[in-house]
């Protein structure tokens, strides 16, 4: 029988899956149907796009360049390791295995657009490393909210540094001109489904082994 904290988690659960799957639909219909219209929410690439790549200085450069990898197979390895050497190994688990399904799940669904790069189509300068596949959706930001959705169930502190960490990782990726605003929509909603689909799962498991 499930008690009342469990079956709130539940609930919540499926309220955040719910709206994962319909950001994640809402920016790949905006991509797909958007680009030629320039209407509605397709307009975000076009207005907030050249706002956040506007180039700040070498110094806010040099920063954003190298905290976007937060986002990336490394980061999440260290967030990880982190936990881990805390104390903290079922968090570390869940992160590690939330994040590597949303990185995953990223790259899976990659060339259903195989949409370019804000630098390979001239709307920016890359200041970091080319990266590999299509702009849609955000890897980065998968990862970053994936860990995010972990991490913001240890409280108020936890909450704040996962949704701020996630905004910066997402915010940083069109910046450095690797992804459109509409890529990180997506990213966003696939990091916080992969993490809410491996609790789940996760939970199964543990309960099963309990019995």
């Amino acid at each position: 029988m499930t008690d009342g904290s469990g079956h709130r988690r539940v609930t919540s659960s499926a309220v955040l899956a719910t709206a994962a799957v319909g950001v994640v639909a809402g920016s790949w219909r905006m991509v797909r149907h958007g680009a030629a219209s320039e209407r509605g929410l397709a307009r975000l690439d076009h207005i907030l796009g050249p706002r956040w790549r506007r180039p700040r200085g070498t110094a806010v450069d040099r920063v954003v360049a190298a905290t976007t990898d937060i986002g990336s197979v490394y980061g999440l390895a260290g967030s990880a390791l982190a936990l881990a050497l805390t104390g903290r190994r079922r968090a570390a688990l869940d992160v590690l295995g939330s994040g590597a399904v949303a990185w995953g799940l990223a790259q899976g669904v990659k060339p259903l657009l195989d949409r370019d790069r804000p630098y390979q189509g001239g709307l920016g300068d890359l200041l970091v490393h080319p990266p590999m596949g299509s702009s849609w959706p955000s890897g980065h930001t998968s990862v970053a909210a994936a860990v995010g959705t972990v991490v913001a169930d240890s409280g108020p502190v936890g909450l704040a540094s996962a949704v701020g960490t996630a905004l910066w990782v997402g915010w940083s990726r069109i910046y450095v001109g690797a992804h459109h605003p509409s890529d990180i929509l997506a990213g966003l909603g696939i990091g916080v489904l992969s993490a809410v689909t491996w609790r789940g799962l996760a939970d199964l498991v543990r309960r099963s082994r309990t019995r």
